[in-house]
């Protein structure tokens, strides 16, 4: 699946004065005022995001609702070291009107989201995407976005549901020596090198080594 571009991008202004995209012919946000439908987006999921500090949003949009989501986070979980916000986009044209008008206003969160916009099948060998999946992160789709590039994001989430850590395995598994930074012999079992040697000392993040670990142990004893 590859991204969507748009074939038309137009900028309308909300009644409160905010400027709100209409991308093929879908409003990105309220015509009312994006800044309370955005607070009252956030609002719903106040519980999700108070249990999970990590959170990948389904669309860009113009990002009113990332500033809603930022506040919750900090809220919660206190300083940006703490919590983890991205996003998926499946047009990269709305990044770049995104960080051109949001970057002049709030040039601190959209330094504080990470933003993926890839094939799906380039999504799950991105390093950072597979990071953060391992960090099970709370999904947040962004209506809009996500209804009007249903198939694109409908393939995100079916690959992730479907194949799971099976998938996101054996793309991190081929690609163990850069991540360690060690010599693994070729044609070795990962697997098995890896339960064997003592290795958590070469990853940062212990609970992510133990995830990996079982993620390599779920591809590897499957396709056995």
């Amino acid at each position: 699946m590859e991204n969507n571009i748009s074939k038309t991008y137009l900028l309308e202004e909300s009644k409160s004065g905010h400027l709100v995209p209409v991308v093929d012919g879908v409003y990105m946000h309220s015509m009312l005022d994006p800044i309370k439908e955005a607070n009252s987006f956030a609002e719903q999921y106040s519980d999700e995001i108070q249990k999970n500090p990590m959170g990948i949003v389904l669309g860009v949009g113009f990002g009113y609702h990332f500033h809603a989501l930022i506040e919750k986070y900090k809220l919660f979980h206190g300083d940006k070291t703490q919590w983890k916000l991205a996003v998926i986009e499946s047009d990269p044209r709305n990044i770049l009107n995104y960080l051109e008008y949001q970057s002049r206003i709030f040039p601190e969160m959209v330094s504080s989201i990470q933003i993926f916009c890839a094939p799906v099948e380039k999504l799950y060998q991105d390093k950072l995407f597979l990071d953060l999946l391992l960090k099970k992160p709370q999904i947040i789709p962004h209506k809009p976005s996500y209804q009007k590039d249903l198939q694109y994001y409908h393939s995100v989430l079916k690959f992730k549901r479907n194949n799971s850590m099976k998938s996101v395995a054996p793309l991190l598994n081929r690609n163990l020596k850069e991540y360690f930074q060690i010599s693994i012999p070729e044609n070795l079992d990962y697997f098995e090198y890896l339960k064997n040697a003592e290795l958590s000392d070469h990853w940062d993040n212990k609970q992510m080594f133990s995830l990996l670990l079982q993620a390599i142990a779920e591809a590897g004893h499957a396709e056995k």
